[in-house]
């Protein structure tokens, strides 16, 4: 294949493209390559585009996608120092330049005029608010990807409209600022955190300083639609509130395994935009700054969050009221046109966000109940039985959390066993010979748990866990009402089929750290895709996944490092499972 650097044009690079039969992810992967490499001068732009993919017989939907992951990551290598480093911009007409230029000072020296590149440059010193002459502005637009007001406005800014910035690719009109900034985020945070099982969104709106104009919030998720208006009040410092609630979602969600599953920020970017709505897979939205937030959901199952946001856009007024003293200018500057009603802005909007518990549906929590080593006591009381089996039920989800689940386990208290409301009927293969300690059978999604496979646990974010494997790597398989729902193994997407890990013998998870020889009892599963021999273990989470040793050729291996699907880095440390059948036990 020639490589992609000896193209000489984008034409060139879309023929061979086309030549070759790979998935619409693939090619997304070569154009964002192929991107990389453009700079300032040989942009294209998307109507060009547009027609290099129609001339190669690509369809229309397939053309927008492949043009928004261009648009996307075009915004994302080009380099903004500039605007990065200012809160306002101002695009100045002709006629306003040259009305500036002609306004006298102070001075003793006759028909003195200001100095206004002076002016500029003490602006974006002190109020970082960027002048942009009518002859400056190509040069500033081919260095910058700027959204104006809507993604419908992409670098077609009004001449004296003073903006200001929402992100590095979003600036709207200073005196829309508070609307259009809230509704931004509200849009992002509805819609981003639905995927994640959200539930409600409380958000306070505190007027800090003047006024407040009608504002109109609206949410456009996948699982909800819904809007609502506050009316313009003149109150100083009168909070509002509103509060919007969003169904969970039917059925097991597996967006958390698939996000957690990207090794870059560029993948979790991509699988965020492939999931958000039409309207807001444009460049005007941008997730990174609330990266940090959804990991905190998808890994570590945040359950609430307060984000507080401070919305103050520029007071003109104050602005140019400081050039008439600083420059000592005999005529009112005017620096922008603006509403004769307008005011300076300075309010906190506070966004509660509020999730699903998603272990209801799944941890069978009612089928759960504790048990000790010695708690089969024959001779205790029908009463006492029925108090210790209320009690256990009581087990909080903290300490559900931390429990340990195995088919009869011992070593790591407490443990808990699994009882079905209905009696289970074992499949022919699930019975075990009398020399097998265990065995792996084929199961797929929707088929029953067996009743002998090993359960290693429970997250927040599965539920119980059982240990499965895909050609030779140990996985995690999570459930959906007791069915077999998807296999998760390191370095793999999702399956929804593979093996299950019975055993009807003891169970017993050790605690192994690198360095530490490996049990002659583990579990080996044999060489996985990287040829390292690979034995089955469980992360301090519960969550099952593979160990492999320091020398694949040694006769006595140590451990190296731990690997699962949930965590991108390897662990020193974690559980290694072991098997044993203790003589004279009867099954």
């Amino acid at each position: 294949m020639e490589e992609i650097s000896d193209f000489e044009d984008f034409n060139k690079f879309n023929n061979l493209l086309q030549q070759i039969n790979i998935p619409q992810e693939a090619k997304e992967k070569l154009i964002k390559k192929y991107k990389k490499m453009l700079d300032e001068k040989n942009r294209v732009k998307d109507t060009e585009l547009k027609q290099i993919f129609s001339s190669n017989e690509i369809n229309e939907d397939e053309t927008e996608n492949l043009v928004n992951v261009y648009n996307r990551y075009l915004n994302n290598n080009i380099k903004h120092n500039k605007v990065k480093k200012i809160d306002s911009l101002l695009f100045l007409s002709d006629m306003s330049s040259k009305r500036i230029s002609k306004i006298r000072v102070q001075s003793c020296i006759k028909n003195k005029t200001l100095n206004f590149e002076k002016c500029r440059k003490f602006l974006k010193e002190t109020e970082r608010l960027k002048i942009v002459l009518p002859e400056k502005y190509e040069n500033f637009k081919k260095k910058n990807n700027i959204y104006f007001d809507d993604e419908n406005h992409k670098d077609l800014p009004k001449r004296d409209v003073l903006y200001r910035r929402i992100n590095e690719n979003y600036f709207v009109n200073n005196d829309d600022y508070f609307e259009k900034c809230t509704d931004y985020y509200f849009m992002l945070y509805s819609n981003i955190f639905s995927l994640f099982d959200l539930k409600i969104i409380n958000l306070s709106l505190r007027s800090n300083l003047e006024k407040i104009d009608e504002t109109t919030l609206s949410a456009n998720a996948n699982v909800v639609s819904a809007s609502h208006t506050s009316n313009k009040t003149n109150k100083k410092s009168k909070e509002k509130k509103v509060t919007m609630k969003f169904q969970k979602q039917k059925g097991k969600n597996d967006k958390y395994n698939e996000f957690n599953m990207c090794y870059s920020q560029e993948d979790e970017l991509n699988f965020l935009n492939k999931e958000l709505p039409q309207n807001l897979n444009q460049a005007i939205y941008d997730p990174t700054p609330i990266l940090n937030l959804i990991k905190n959901r998808t890994k570590n199952m945040l359950s609430n969050f307060n984000q507080i946001i401070n919305i103050e856009n520029t007071d003109i007024e104050k602005v140019e009221s400081t050039l008439q003293t600083k420059f000592k200018l005999t005529d009112a500057i005017s620096l922008s046109r603006r509403r004769s009603t307008s005011s300076y802005i300075n309010k906190r909007v506070n966004y509660e966000l509020i999730f699903h518990n998603i272990i209801d549906d799944n941890s069978d929590e009612e089928d759960i109940h504790s048990v000790s080593e010695d708690e089969d006591d024959s001779e205790s009381s029908d009463e006492e039985s029925s108090n210790k089996h209320r009690k256990s039920k009581k087990v909080s989800r903290k300490r559900m959390d931390t429990i340990n689940y195995s088919c009869r386990s011992r070593g790591a208290p407490p443990s808990a066993t699994f009882k079905a409301s209905k009696p289970y009927e074992k499949k022919d293969d699930e019975y075990l010979k009398e020399d097998e300690l265990y065995k792996w059978i084929s199961r797929k999604r929707y088929d029953l748990i067996p009743e002998n496979a090993i359960c290693t646990g429970m997250n927040q974010t599965d539920g119980k866990m059982y240990i499965g494997k895909i050609n030779n790597i140990p996985a995690k398989v999570n459930l959906d009402k007791k069915k077999i729902w998807n296999y998760w193994a390191k370095d793999l997407s999702c399956n929804q089929c593979g093996e299950i890990l019975i055993t009807d013998h003891t169970v017993i998870w050790k605690s192994i750290q690198r360095g530490d020889t490996i049990p002659d009892n583990a579990i080996n599963v044999g060489r996985d895709n990287h040829g390292d021999l690979v034995w089955v273990g469980k992360s301090n989470n519960n969550e099952p996944g593979k160990i492999n040793c320091e020398d694949n050729d040694s006769e006595t291996p140590t451990m190296h490092n731990f690997w699962c699907q949930g965590e991108f880095m390897s662990s020193k440390s974690a559980f290694i499972l072991t098997i044993e059948k203790i003589e004279g036990e009867e099954y």
